[in-house]
């Protein structure tokens, strides 16, 4: 009878416990601000010992850093795990947690941490404290991060994400995640001004700061990781140059490299104006010549093995393959020409496309009917309400004007769409995606990144002129 009791409390405790870390995997603090990718969620889902190259620092680093583009280039295994705001003390942690299930081979650290202390906005303490594993690592980063007195309740986490029931997504209970190995790409260039560095006068970084650039070099010397820092294209104020310049004489004490892309910028063709986010930020133009750099001089130096074509790194051919699906978007996205556009459409691969026809659409116009016979399997063209949808290129589903309704599961949501004698809705996740309420309507959607890239709309009034 007691072994009846016992096996019940441990049953109880087990079931307990399970659904205790259901909860908090919903309820856990997330990068709401950064669309739900984070660094630390998708290091967390590697398998061990597949990273030879990772690259630490704020999102100076992880939007100058393609691991993607190295991965094409010559098969390096990388991983970015920069956190917006990253500083010294939380890239440090974030080595000692890589290193519990990594053999890395080189770690690239980003110096922007050594221009500043400290957090000043909050959602950057969350994300470089909140998104570890508990462990007595995170519990002592905790300590060295958080300056207030409620650090116990960045270690229990519970007091600071309970009153999350009021913004969960579904995103939340999601549980699986888009492929994310750390980089960021933007594709817009307001520029920013060079400044060069000159006969700065070197000053003293803060003591904490001081402290954790020494620490992160002893621990690549005590694992036997090679160690680079790295200065990603920025327009540095003079103070910040004082404190970056003493930083890197600390590191030349050490013999440790700096690949400084301010000073390289000419010789990797950098154009301030055009490859630059902002005065702190590269974007993808920018990003593909510092990682140009970067792959070169990390071949050059030191023994990476290519793992192309190797079962295990499977991942890094899906995340090239992401990359790729987000110049596709961004190109798709920018035609304003009808011809152009169903022609591009007609190469797309891995993407469901949703066409319809409504109102006082009529078949049989040449301007649109030559453009939807591109995309194929249009056998047959009816007045009024229709809907085509395509998966891959394959026509999948067809309806036309008979009152009907589908529905149809995407990589991370649900398609709707319904026909009748009056009107065509295209719907994903209960968000309606219709342009054009006489004409044709045309929804993209990426497979394999999981979002709604484009609709547009043909309004037949205006002899089928693209509307966004």
């Amino acid at each position: 009878m007691k072994m009846k009791n016992i096996a019940k409390i441990i049953v109880f405790c087990m079931i307990f416990i399970f659904l205790l870390n259901r909860i908090y995997d919903i309820f856990s603090w997330k990068d709401t601000a950064g669309d739900y990718t984070s660094s630390m969620e998708s290091f967390y889902d590697l398998e061990e010992n597949v990273v030879d190259v990772l690259f630490l620092g704020s999102s100076h680093s992880y939007c100058s850093t393609i691991p993607a583009q190295l991965w094409e280039d010559y098969g390096m295994a990388s991983f970015n795990m920069a956190i917006s705001g990253q500083d010294l003390v939380s890239s440090y942690y974030n080595f000692v947690e890589a290193l519990k299930t990594q053999d890395l081979k080189v770690v690239c650290v980003e110096m922007f941490g050594c221009a500043f202390s400290g957090y000043i906005i909050e959602g950057n303490l969350y994300r470089n404290t909140l998104s570890r594993k508990l462990s007595l690592s995170s519990i002592e980063a905790v300590n060295a991060m958080v300056e207030t007195d409620n650090k116990s309740d960045f270690i229990l986490r519970w007091p600071i994400i309970h009153t999350r029931y009021r913004e969960l997504k579904k995103q939340d209970f999601a549980t699986t995640r888009p492929v994310y190995l750390g980089y960021r790409s933007e594709y817009v260039a307001y520029g920013a001004n060079k400044l060069e560095f000159g006969n700065v006068e070197p000053k003293p970084m803060g003591e904490t700061e001081q402290e954790y650039l020494i620490k992160m070099i002893e621990l690549a010397q005590e694992s036997g990781t090679e160690l680079v820092f790295v200065l990603a294209p920025y327009e540095i104020p003079l103070k910040e140059q004082e404190l970056i310049a003493y930083a890197k004489e600390i590191i030349s004490e050490y013999n440790v490299p700096v690949l400084d892309f301010v000073e390289l910028s000419d010789e990797i063709g950098l154009d301030w104006e055009k490859d630059m986010i902002d005065y702190g930020h590269t974007n993808y133009w920018g990003a593909q010549k510092v990682t140009a750099y970067l792959g070169e001089y990390l071949k050059s130096h030191y023994e990476l093995a290519d793992h192309r074509g190797e079962t295990e790194y499977a991942l890094w051919d899906l995340d090239l393959k992401a990359r790729q699906h987000e110049w596709t978007n961004y190109v798709l996205t920018r035609i304003c020409d009808r011809q152009t556009y169903f022609e591009e459409l007609s190469r797309l691969e891995d993407y469901t496309i949703v066409v319809s026809t409504t109102g006082e659409y009529i078949s049989g116009e040449a301007e649109i009917d030559e453009c939807l016979q591109m995309l194929g399997g249009f056998h047959e063209f009816y007045n009024g309400s229709n809907v085509w949808v395509f998966d891959n290129g394959e026509n999948i589903y067809t309806a036309n004007a008979n009152n009907t309704l589908k529905t149809m599961p995407l990589t991370f949501g649900e398609l709707l769409v319904s026909v009748s004698d009056q009107s065509t809705n295209i719907m994903v996740d209960r968000v309606a995606y219709q342009k054009s309420t006489n004409g044709v309507n045309v929804l993209v959607y990426d497979n394999i990144l999981g979002i709604v890239v484009d609709s547009v709309g043909f309004e037949a009034m205006y002899a089928y002129g693209m509307v966004r």
